[in-house]
Parts: structure tokens; C-alpha cells; sequence
């Protein structure tokens, strides 16, 4: 593999040493059967966001309009959500409180592609993708940095080195608010990297043919999820954060994408391509023993679902 400037091969076991110390509470009470789910749907054909509770089956709209708006991300404590949105002709994130009922904040304000919002553990700042700098085609991907700003819009900071393209990162923040994940192409390959906040360098976490993307840190710190992609397939994968213990733990033809942990890190949502060609439904994998269960699925498209604690 080609070393890029700032990037160091993973270590052993010792990579992230007391990354879990951070989250060494027990986790929240949490039952599948009565949990509410933020997801995008193209009911209508326009993306916007719906929250699901899952007690009742009923699914309301998330915002008062009926703008393009999706990937949705709730930050840990449960009270914010970041989501992307074109309302004003171009990718911004935007945050706001989720008990509130307006649009929200538009965080970003900048006249390139923001996107891939990801909240730190405090839910303080932000970290997203941007082509802030960079010349864009009329098709993507497009190439950008990451960016971390805080929520408050007052500061805004480029953390990587080399840029990425616009589909790769950043996934989400290690629990002690150290790491994030991405991925990066080397040599052809696509695979998983942490990017070290503190001194921007990177660390590479798999090595596989796969193209490895979409990485979500658990909530304890010691296990990240993903998904791996083929020509012909994509499955949800989890291991241990030094690169031990791989499961893969989804089978059967189709695409899998976007795993998510629920706030007891007992299963992982992901969006599965549906019964018909471009519908996408969306389930839940147990991790503990891959028993897999359908979250929502519909005649339209529902995906990128996230948990609300």
C-alpha cells in the first residue's frame, strides 16, 4: 500500500488504549420494539425526514415543510439533530433541537458542499465534509476535506491532511472525542482509516478488497460497524477496533448500508435495497447472534434511519 503524508499502518491491540474509559457508564434502557427512528423517506419523491415510533407504527413528518432534507444525525444525548438540506439552493447542515418544531439553524453558511454531518460525544461541534477550495464538476464525487466546527458557528477547522471525496467521511466520533472515522482510497482499495484530531494523522483499520465505508463507532468504544462493499453485493460487518474479531454478520444477495448501534449496542440499523428495483427498506441486525429483523418498510423508499434515544 502507498503511504500518503500523515497516514501510519495500525498497530497491535494497544492503538486505542483507554479509548472506552469514556464510557464506562452502563448503557441507557432501551427495548427495540418501543424505539423511535429519524429516517429520510421519498415518499412523494422529494427526500424529507420522518420520525417512526415504533410502539405505535405511526410516522410523522420531523420539519413544518416539505423541502429536500435527509441524512439525519441525533446527537448522543438524544437532543439535537443535524440533517443536510438544499432549502437554500445548496448542501447545508443544519441543527436544531428535536423536542423544537421549526426548521432549525443553518450551521454551515458556505457557498460549497457541506455534507456528512457527524456530532462529537459532547454535542458541541460538528464534523462534516466540505469542497470549501476545491473546483466541482457537473458529477461527483467531489473532492473536499473534513471540517470540524463548533456548534455556536464561531470556529470551523480543516482536520485532514489529504483531501477524500465527498462519499467517504466522516463516519463517527470515538467516545473520549479523540477519533473520527473515514475512509480513504489507496492504491484502488477503499478502506477504513481514524483520523486523529489531536495531531491529524491517520490510522489505517482494515485491508480488505472490499470497499469498506459508513464506519459508526459503539457507544462502550471497543467495537466500530460498516459496510462492505462488492460488484455485487454489500453486508454489514462489525469487529473489534485494533481489527480483531471480524463478523460479518448480514448474508444473501442485495445492498447494505449505513449500520447505525442502538444506544445499547445490541443491534445495528442499516438501509437494505427493498422487494423492488431502487426501494430501500430498513432493518436491524442483533449483533450478539446476526438475527436480523425488518425495522420499516414500505411501497416508496425509506433509509438512513437513526436511532432516538
Amino acid at each position: 500500500m502507498s503511504k500518503l503524508p500523515g497516514i501510519r499502518p495500525i498497530g497491535t491491540a494497544t492503538l486505542l488504549a483507554g479509548l472506552a474509559v469514556a464510557c464506562a457508564e452502563a448503557p441507557p434502557p432501551f427495548a427495540i420494539d418501543q424505539a423511535r427512528i429519524v429516517y429520510t423517506s421519498r415518499e412523494g419523491g422529494k427526500p424529507h425526514l420522518q420520525i417512526l415510533d415504533r410502539a405505535t407504527g405511526i410516522s410523522s413528518a420531523l420539519l413544518p415543510d416539505s423541502a429536500s432534507t435527509w441524512d439525519a444525525r441525533i446527537s448522543r444525548d438524544g437532543r439535537q439533530i443535524a440533517y443536510l438540506s438544499r432549502r437554500d439552493g445548496n448542501y447545508e447542515i443544519y441543527v436544531r433541537a428535536v423536542a423544537d418544531t421549526g426548521i432549525g439553524r443553518n450551521l454551515t453558511r458556505d457557498p460549497d458542499y457541506d455534507v456528512l454531518p457527524a456530532w462529537s460525544p459532547d454535542g458541541r461541534r460538528l464534523a462534516f465534509m466540505s469542497t470549501r477550495g476545491f473546483a466541482l464538476g457537473s458529477i461527483g464525487p467531489f473532492p473536499g476535506h473534513i471540517y470540524v466546527a463548533t456548534l455556536a458557528g464561531d470556529t470551523v477547522e480543516q482536520v485532514t491532511r489529504e483531501p477524500l471525496t465527498s462519499s467517504l467521511g466522516p463516519g463517527s466520533w470515538s467516545p473520549d472525542g479523540r477519533y473520527l472515522t473515514l475512509s480513504r482510497e489507496v492504491d484502488g482499495q477503499l478502506d477504513l482509516f481514524l483520523l486523529d484530531l489531536g495531531d491529524g494523522t491517520e490510522r489505517r483499520i482494515t485491508d480488505d478488497p472490499d470497499a469498506e465505508y459508513s464506519a459508526d463507532i459503539s457507544h462502550d468504544g471497543h467495537r466500530v460497524a460498516f459496510h462492505a462493499e462488492s460488484d455485487t453485493a454489500s453486508h454489514i460487518v462489525v469487529m473489534d477496533l485494533d481489527g480483531s474479531n471480524r463478523r460479518t454478520l448480514t448474508s444473501g444477495p442485495g445492498f447494505r448500508y449505513t449500520p447505525r448501534w442502538s444506544p445499547d449496542d445490541q443491534w445495528l440499523m442499516y438501509t437494505a435495497t427493498g422487494a423492488t428495483e431502487g426501494d430501500f427498506d430498513i432493518r436491524a441486525v442483533r449483533v450478539s447472534d446476526g438475527a436480523d429483523i425488518p425495522i420499516l418498510a414500505t411501497e416508496t423508499d425509506a433509509r438512513e434511519g437513526v436511532w432516538l434515544p
